[in-house]
C-alpha cells in the first residue's frame, strides 16, 4: 500500500485519484446488499476512463448536507479520539497500485481505521435505530479494510445535538466478503486496462 499524505479535497489530492477506482464509489461495482456485481460497473469504469483521458477529475454534486459535514468532520475526530482514548492519524489517499484502487480514510487509528459521517439530525437517529453499519457505506468500510489491511474500521455517526454512534467492523469477521471485492476489483482493473489499450491504439491518447 502507498499512503499519499496531502489534504484530502485538494488539488493534489483530486490528482492522485484520476482514473482509480475508489472505496467510496464501490458501490459501483457490487450492490451493497448481496455483493453481488452491480448493473453500474460498465459506466464506472467508463467514468474512470474519462478522467484518464482528460487528466481531470469528475467531480460530483455536493448537497447541503454534505458540505456541512465536512465542515464538523474535525469536530467528529476530536470526539472521537476523546471518546476512545487513541490518536488519529490524517492521511491523503491510500493506494493500491497492482490493482489500481484505494480509499481516502477520515483517519487511521492503531491497528484500525475511521470513516465519518456526520448526517442530518433523522438520518443520523435512523442510523441509531438500525444500530449497524448503514447498508450505503458497507462497500466503503470493506474497501478500506481491503486497501489498508487494517484489523478493524470504526463507523461513526456524529451530530453535535444528539449522542455520535460508533460501529466497528472486524476484518476476521468480513473475510469472505473481502475476498469477493478482491476477486471484483481485480476483474475491474483487467476491463479498465484492456479499455485503455483500445483507446491508444485508437489514438485517443498517447
Amino acid at each position: 500500500m502507498i499512503i499519499h499524505n496531502m489534504e484530502q479535497g485538494s488539488t493534489a489530492w483530486w490528482q492522485v485519484r484520476i482514473g482509480v477506482a475508489t472505496a467510496s464509489e464501490f458501490d459501483k461495482i457490487l450492490t451493497p446488499a448481496k455483493l453481488e456485481p452491480s448493473r453500474s460497473v460498465d459506466g464506472y469504469i467508463n467514468k474512470l476512463l474519462g478522467e484518464w483521458l482528460r487528466n481531470k477529475p469528475d467531480e460530483g454534486f455536493e448537497s447541503e448536507w454534505m458540505k456541512r459535514g465536512k465542515e464538523v468532520e474535525q469536530e467528529a475526530r476530536d470526539y472521537y479520539s476523546f471518546h476512545t482514548g487513541t490518536e488519529v492519524e490524517q492521511v491523503g489517499f491510500c493506494y493500491i497500485e497492482e490493482g489500481n484502487y484505494g480509499c481516502s480514510p477520515d483517519g487511521l487509528v492503531e491497528d484500525g481505521g475511521l470513516e465519518i459521517k456526520c448526517p442530518s439530525p433523522g438520518v443520523h437517529v435512523g442510523y441509531i435505530l438500525d444500530g449497524r453499519v448503514p447498508l450505503d457505506y458497507r462497500l466503503q468500510i470493506l474497501g478500506s479494510l481491503l486497501v489498508t489491511g487494517r484489523k478493524w474500521w470504526d463507523f461513526l455517526s456524529y451530530h453535535p445535538d444528539i449522542e455520535p454512534m460508533i460501529i466497528r467492523t472486524w476484518q476476521k469477521d468480513v473475510l469472505d466478503e473481502l475476498n469477493i471485492l478482491n476477486k471484483v476489483l481485480w476483474d475491474v482493473d483487467r476491463k479498465l486496462k484492456a479499455k485503455q489499450k483500445i483507446l491508444i491504439e485508437r489514438g485517443y491518447k498517447k
